[in-house]
């Protein structure tokens, strides 16, 4: 059932069947399927996510107040933002600025030790989700695949979430992060951007016509200095062409465009982003951030509660994913339609039946969840029962 079709039963109850009711209720039946999406982790709106948090220890060549490390053994994996632990001359919050080359970075901050060969770690201290991903509901750090998920706990500072403090599983030497934190959102999802490289390319032959509107963080090609800015670039393309903007970002915190005919893929420090699809959209990637930094790979398999599409993605024509909440939207359609005829009673008394509904489908949700049936197959033995021999069926063989 499509939310045209909740609208058009829900007029057709009360009586209004005007094109003005029926776009009404529409808009009524989107948005509380939007909240009753969000509100609960339904098994639909739920993602099983893997990921492998790269770490590497090795070596390379510092030079006393240079940013440039060589002699690298390989660069492989290393990507501009992930964090070098502190040790002797590296201090606290160094990072990768850029890869130069397959032996060689450069740093985000000089080296203050001794010039010489130096054993150092590069680690990603941090991941990034899709908008469409909201909040972490459980997870677990592994090497292996095998660890039981661990609820997340939310506190008020900074969205700490705990996963385990001290945590040290048995036979392996480092210690699981503690704690993971949702930090600022980003628009690419890039902690660093070498200054340049962010583009965005449009796939389409005939090119595209549409705005993206950049706001993040940008470098003076002639101080090197970094200032907050924003900038609407205007894509006016009659062929398929990558399009730059016209300020070096380095940090992207929020990227929208207004609605187009084209895919445009996003490039940042020389590899794909994500797509832009041809319509009106704002696109934000939640950064997740670890504390101890991981020194050593590990897979971080966090469980991920799903956002509701928004306006621009929910249409008339689509239907819901989630499983017996058809009864639920229709009940609230037609309260929202009450409420618009002042008939805030009868509205309240809708709602009420509504949010029974509501809990019905959770709780179909929950009983399906834990309900299995256990399949005992029957043995049969051949007893002497009541003087004669028979076969009846037994639990077992004693």
């Amino acid at each position: 059932m499509t939310f045209a079709d909740f609208a058009s039963i829900a007029c057709s109850k009360l009586g209004e069947l005007d094109q003005g009711s029926l776009t009404s209720a529409q808009q009524f039946a989107m948005n509380r399927y939007r909240i009753m999406f969000n509100s609960y982790a339904w098994t639909e709106t739920v993602f099983n996510a893997q990921v492998n948090v790269f770490a590497v220890t090795t070596t390379g060549v510092f030079t006393n107040g240079s940013v440039n490390v060589t002699g690298i053994p390989s660069t492989s994996g290393m990507v501009p933002g992930y964090m070098i632990p502190p040790t002797a001359g590296i201090a606290y919050g160094m990072q990768v600025a850029s890869i130069v080359s397959l032996t060689s970075i450069t740093l985000t901050a000089p080296y203050t030790g001794s010039t010489g060969t130096v054993a150092f770690t590069v680690s990603q201290d941090a991941i990034f989700t899709p908008s469409l991903f909201g909040e972490v509901i459980t997870s677990a750090w592994t090497p292996s695949l095998n660890l039981v998920p661990i609820p997340a706990q939310y506190r008020e500072l900074g969205w700490i979430q705990v996963n385990t403090p001290g945590i040290q599983l048995q036979g392996i030497s480092a210690i699981v992060p503690a704690y993971y934190w949702q930090d600022q959102t980003f628009g690419v999802p890039q902690q660093i951007i070498a200054p340049g490289t962010l583009s965005f390319s449009v796939q389409n032959s005939g090119g595209d016509n549409c705005t993206i509107t950049i706001h993040g963080l940008v470098t003076d090609p002639v101080s090197g200095q970094q200032f907050e800015q924003e900038e609407a670039l205007a894509i006016m393309a009659v062929s398929a062409q990558t399009v730059f903007p016209a300020n070096q970002f380095t940090q992207v915190w929020s990227c929208a465009k207004t609605a187009g005919i084209s895919r445009i893929t996003v490039m940042a420090n020389g590899s794909n982003q994500y797509v832009m699809m041809p319509r009106a959209e704002e696109f934000k990637f939640s950064q997740y951030l670890f504390n101890p930094v991981p020194k050593t790979p590990w897979i971080w398999l966090p469980r991920l509660k799903m956002r509701c599409p928004d306006e621009n993605w929910l249409l008339p024509t689509d239907a819901p994913i989630i499983r017996n909440l058809e009864d639920a939207i229709l009940a609230y359609t037609q309260a929202d339609l009450l409420e618009r005829q002042r008939q805030y009673s009868k509205a309240g008394a809708k709602a009420q039946e509504a949010m029974q509904l509501v809990e019905e489908a959770k709780k179909i949700q929950t009983e399906q969840s834990e309900h299995y049936e256990a399949i005992v197959p029957e043995i049969y033995d051949y007893t002497n029962m009541d003087g004669r021999y028979i076969w009846r069926p037994t639990t077992s063989f004693f």
